[in-house]
């Protein structure tokens, strides 16, 4: 066998062995083992990273096996109570999959019966040329079989023969999306960002709805996990499908009705306002560790106070929150919404509504341009917080507005413009989380029944220095802000942004 040719090997069904083993000629295959039958688990997680990355992970006998096309199989132990990467024990599976979604849980996207087996290929002299194992697995929906093909050293017939064979008989390259639609073929696979495609004739209207319907879809698909509180990327994925269909109401102006769009965003504000407070309890005991590292040692028994009365109100919270998303008036408001926008024939279009996506793309895209410099213009050492938090929201909006129009857009020139913003928005984004934690500190140190009592005085101390470090922090982003907007508002962006904002007559 060449060494382009992959030594894994992947089929649909079950294999029939003895017809294989007849073009083997001189050489002989034998099974090391008896069949082994075994439950097993297919395993992802909610963005199916792995099947993006052309990975299958199976759980089996109390092991993790990690496939992809062209590597040797990676396995090592999992654990009973294994949630998420970080409780598994140490092992190749535990450092990919924790680098691939550290936040995210697993959840089985199928499951089934595994039959496990392994070959030889041998001479008339019972020599072995080649190792092998067998994987056929099975779920309701259907049954691939993996094999994977060792060769040994010094030894070429056994492994060109045998991958031949398999060949001739239907094999192929292991596949993961092959594997995941034979055996989960009902599992859809999520995006979070939806791409649209367009064919240049659409009108304003068309984009926003197409853009709010695709939004809702994803909302949607977190419902059930933020209900289960499986992890906490499913709320914060729900939060942001919404906060990019106001994003639409608000940026799109004039291409609903000016009654119609007040009410959507009234209707969609009050979807999203009993998330709030989940989210930012999230946040903070998600970072509990970075806190901790910010203060001296000495301190960080008073911090435990205030994430102890944070865990407890995070208890609480979930359930207000659970218990909202099952109501009747939730339901019947959310799928009122998602038909709305199933069957747009009744909205009623504003002034703008008609107007070509393409032109209606470029005007706004230059105006929210346009008000970033306008911000950043008036932006120093002195500027009040709000003054920063605009410009925040400014760049936010900028990059919505490119996201939803990136098909209409020539090549990547929306994701490069998205690119060049990095750096600025990354530096506002730590600006305005330290001016909203010191505040939200500042409350919970006033107010909170914890800060009370030997204890309550030990947490104060730890949370007035906390602030103290968060108030330096924000400080030094402020220096840099103007240095990485200058980044962004290079000539070349501005440039690209005329070049891209004059097409088909539009004015720079």
């Amino acid at each position: 066998m060449t060494a382009e040719v992959s030594h894994s090997f992947l089929l649909d069904g079950a294999v029939e062995w003895s017809e294989i083993a007849t073009a083997l000629g001189d050489l002989r295959l034998e099974f090391d083992t008896e069949d082994t039958s075994l439950s097993f688990r297919m395993l992802d997680c909610h963005d199916q990273l792995l099947r993006k990355s052309g990975r299958v992970l199976l759980e089996f006998d109390d092991s993790l096996t990690m496939l992809a096309a062209g590597t040797p199989p990676q396995s090592q132990a999992t654990a009973e109570a294994a949630r998420f990467p970080a409780d598994l024990p140490e092992g190749p599976v535990k450092r990919l999959t924790e680098k691939t979604f550290p936040l995210r849980c697993f959840l089985a996207m199928a499951s089934g019966t595994l039959h496990r087996n392994s070959l030889r290929v041998v001479d008339d002299e019972a020599k072995t040329h080649l190792r092998g194992e067998i994987l056929t697995v099975g779920s309701d929906a259907g049954h691939v079989t993996l094999v994977t093909l060792s060769p040994l050293r010094g030894y070429s017939r056994a492994p060109d023969r045998l991958g031949a064979a398999l060949l001739a008989h239907g094999a192929g390259p292991l596949e993961a999306e092959h594997i995941f639609t034979t055996l989960a073929p009902n599992v859809t696979r999520y995006v979070a960002k939806p791409k649209m495609r367009f064919s240049g004739h659409e009108t304003a209207f068309d984009v926003a709805v197409e853009t709010i319907r695709n939004y809702i879809a994803v909302t949607r698909a977190n419902e059930s996990g933020v209900i289960g509180d499986l992890d906490t990327e499913f709320l914060h994925d729900y939060r942001v499908a919404l906060r990019k269909v106001r994003s639409v109401l608000s940026l799109f102006k004039g291409v609903f009705g000016s009654v119609q769009t007040a009410e959507l965003k009234a209707a969609f504000s009050d979807l999203m306002a009993p998330t709030g407070r989940v989210r930012d309890l999230d946040v903070y005991l998600m970072d509990r560790a970075a806190y901790d590292a910010l203060v001296p040692e000495q301190l960080r028994p008073g911090l435990s106070v205030m994430f102890d009365a944070f865990a407890a109100e995070r208890d609480g919270a979930q359930a207000k929150l659970v218990k909202h998303l099952k109501s009747k008036a939730y339901q019947k408001k959310i799928s009122a919404l998602e038909e709305q926008f199933a069957h747009p024939d009744g909205f009623v279009r504003g002034e703008a509504g008609g107007l070509s996506a393409e032109a209606y793309a470029r005007k706004l895209v230059l105006k929210s341009y346009r008000k970033i410099c306008k911000i950043a213009a008036h932006i120093g050492d002195d500027t009040v917080d709000e003054d920063v938090h605009e410009l925040r929201i400014a760049c936010k909006k900028f990059r919505y507005l490119l996201e939803f129009f990136a098909p209409l857009f020539p090549g990547k020139s929306a994701k490069r413009l998205i690119k060049r913003m990095k750096a600025l928005q990354d530096t506002l984004g730590v600006f305005n989380d330290c001016s909203v934690q010191k505040d939200s500190l500042a409350t919970f140190m006033s107010t909170h029944p914890a800060v009370t009592g030997a204890r309550g005085l030990e947490a104060a101390q730890s949370i007035g220095a906390l602030i103290a470090i968060l108030d330096q922090r924000q400080r030094a982003e402020r220096a840099r802000v103007m240095t990485y907007f200058d980044q962004f508002n290079s000539a070349e962006t501005r440039a690209e942004i005329k070049a891209l904002c004059q097409r088909k007559g539009a004015a720079a």
